[in-house]
């Protein structure tokens, strides 16, 4: 018994599936970053110290901004990540998916980061053969572990899918 918990102590980048949302008037629509690469959510401290001369008086909320970067193997123009490129009012949904085991009911299976706005895509040099990786980028606004209810003033409705 203690062995199967142990399964479930570590998880693996496999086991992490990473999903771009949009809001199509009613639910959230995702679709799984298939051929992942690469995936690095940056949240940086959102604090400074404040010193009155060498003393040390607490910490001070600053502005930050809030980033994430996608990797996946190219798959063409229109398809993939390419067709998330200059959006605004996405969701990222990272989600545990165990490669064997079960999820502890501690253990919060998913995670989102709100109102993503990404920028036009980034193509890895092409090589004359072999594969090669497409890059998005953009910025966020909470990371949360429920599903945004689709009612927020960040979201952005797209009704014809894409």
């Amino acid at each position: 018994m203690a062995f199967d918990s142990n399964l479930t102590d570590i998880w693996y980048g496999n086991e992490i599936e990473v999903s771009i949302g949009y809001y199509d008037g009613s639910a959230w629509v995702y679709e799984a970053i298939e051929y992942r690469e690469g995936f690095s959510p940056d949240e940086p401290d959102n604090t400074e110290g404040v010193y009155d001369g060498l003393t040390y008086k607490g910490d001070k909320r600053i502005q930050v901004e809030k980033t994430v970067d996608f990797s996946q193997r190219f798959r063409g123009f229109g398809v993939g990540l390419a067709k998330y490129e200059n959006l605004d009012g996405l969701v990222v949904k990272l989600e545990i998916i165990p490669d064997g085991g079960t999820i502890p009911a501690e253990v919060d299976s998913a995670m989102f980061l709100t109102n993503l706005n990404t920028s036009n895509f980034q193509l890895d040099d092409i090589p004359n053969t072999g594969e090669f990786n497409i890059n998005l980028s953009g910025r966020w606004d909470e990371k949360v572990f429920t599903e945004p209810d689709g009612s927020g003033d960040w979201v952005t409705e797209y009704t014809s899918g894409l």
